[in-house]
């Protein structure tokens, strides 16, 4: 006979500003400010008991006698904070700029790593909007664009950077035994992107051909390493290697028939 429960409760706070203004009709200006909290506690009992005369009685007292290593809990607290900004600024709906800043802690890691700051910009021009564009039916847009940035992944256990003992018994006593190596040198991996991109537009937008080059590279993996077999532990979390990603990727997408009730549409992407 079982009975177990498990509970996950959680705290989950976010507050921003937001605030508009345009300037001599041209300029524009969009900046938000915020701030998120999230905090998460986990509870679980799990008891068991043997020799129940019937299956029926859904009670752990119909039992006579107690299973090794029962009954277990757990409670697990996680915090997640993040402080985050975004201007956005265009001149005339031609030229567009964006900024953002990101500074995220985590309880995972250890007092001194606990932090990651990820900023990143993004720049357009909508060319077919200058006066030198010209007008035709042939081409009928074009957008330049660029991005860089950065991101964070803490995507590790509660306790890697700060080990973890289990409990366990010797002669009728209960011992505690080394479960996780601590690594408090743990800290955020990131990952650093730029994109080159080109939005080109002919027939009214019907046909469209978009190209895209990125080159993403991550630094600080978060990986399980092995260690030598002569202590209690086979593996340990480290921040370990990096890895590049680069390449180019082009869409060309097509209105072939546009009808009030039916439309025919072709994309292929390489």
């Amino acid at each position: 006979t079982k009975e177990a429960f498990t509970e996950t409760n959680r705290m989950d706070f976010q507050t921003y500003l937001n605030w508009k203004k345009t300037f001599a009709e041209d300029h524009n200006i969009d900046v938000v400010a915020g701030y998120d909290y999230m905090k998460d506690k986990n509870n679980s009992i799990d008891a068991r008991v043997q020799g129940a005369a019937s299956d029926k009685i859904p009670t752990l007292n119909v039992g006579t006698s107690n299973i090794t290593n029962y009954p277990t809990s757990t409670r697990t607290d996680e915090v997640l904070i993040s402080y985050f900004g975004r201007v956005n600024y265009n001149f005339r709906e031609k030229y567009l700029l964006s900024f953002t800043m990101r500074a995220d802690g985590s309880s995972k890691f250890a007092a001194g790593n606990r932090w990651g700051y990820f900023p990143a910009a993004s720049a357009g021009w909508i060319v077919d909007e200058e006066a030198f564009w010209p007008r035709n039916k042939v081409v009928s847009s074009l957008k330049l664009r660029a991005s860089y940035g950065l991101t964070g992944n803490n995507g590790i256990g509660l306790y890697d950077a700060y080990g973890a003992f289990a409990t366990g018994t010797y002669h009728g006593h209960t011992t505690l035994l080394p479960s996780a190596m601590a690594n408090s040198a743990l800290k955020w991996e990131t990952t650093t992107q730029l994109d080159l991109g080109m939005d080109l537009g002919f027939f009214g937008d019907r046909l469209r051909f978009v190209f895209d080059y990125y080159n993403k590279h991550t630094d600080n993996m978060l990986f399980s390493i092995s260690v030598p077999d002569t202590g209690p532990y086979s593996s340990v979390k480290a921040n370990v290697g990096s890895a590049r990603f680069y390449g180019v990727e082009v869409e060309l997408s097509s209105v072939n028939i546009r009808r009030e009730h039916f439309s025919w549409t072709t994309d292929i992407t390489y």
